[in-house]
């Protein structure tokens, strides 16, 4: 991730605090360079913020497939789905992450 980005992002969160699309793109960014804590950490105030967001679980339970955090992962896999995040997307997406882990 280039400074640069992180820098926006960092924009981003600071310019509007109270955005649960501000702490879920950065907490992407975190995750595909391979940053969890830190992403979960966003994920996490993506949450608080915005409870009904399917997206934020989704990626906090991608960001626990790769810390090997599968319970806490499946616990915000069945949150995301009842909140209307295609299962079939998510199952994939976990079982393709479970493989490189």
């Amino acid at each position: 991730m280039t400074k640069e980005a992180m820098a926006a992002y960092n924009q981003a969160v600071r310019l509007d605090p109270k955005s649960p699309r501000a702490y879920n793109l950065r907490a992407d960014a975190y995750r595909r360079y391979g940053r969890y804590h830190l992403a979960i950490k966003d994920y996490n105030e993506a949450v608080r913020i915005s409870p009904e967001g399917a997206e934020s679980y989704a990626g906090r339970a991608f960001a626990y497939t790769l810390l090997h955090k599968d319970e806490k992962a499946r616990l915000d896999v069945v949150s995301a789905v009842k909140l209307g995040f295609d299962s079939t997307l998510i199952e994939r997406e976990i079982e393709e992450l479970t493989k490189r882990r």
